[in-house]
């Protein structure tokens, strides 16, 4: 398993863009960590966010900025169905907030 914490890595990532891979998921991380923590603590965020993804199934948002546009995209190969609809789950319940 090598320095795979709690998630298999390397069915995802191929040599070729294992730098994109990396910065993108940083860009990720940076923007999203904030929600991803209070999902934790907030258990009414976490049971918002749990029915936004289970009334989402396999849809995914419209775009109305460029983070809800990516979400609108097939998710990139570099992440799983479900990760990806959490991330968009929290980026569009972020940026509803932010408008």
């Amino acid at each position: 398993l090598g320095n795979e914490i709690s998630y298999p890595l390397k069915p995802f990532l191929v040599e070729s863009s294992r730098d994109a891979f990396w910065e993108r998921a940083l860009e990720l991380i940076a923007h999203l960590s904030a929600d991803m923590l209070r999902i934790n603590a907030d258990p009414h965020f976490f049971t918002e966010v749990f029915q936004d993804l289970k009334n989402q199934g396999g849809t995914r948002p419209a775009a109305i900025d460029p983070l809800r546009s990516e979400c609108k995209e097939a998710a990139p190969a570099a992440l799983t169905p479900l990760p990806w609809r959490l991330m968009c789950s929290l980026t569009n319940s972020r940026m509803d907030r932010d408008l």
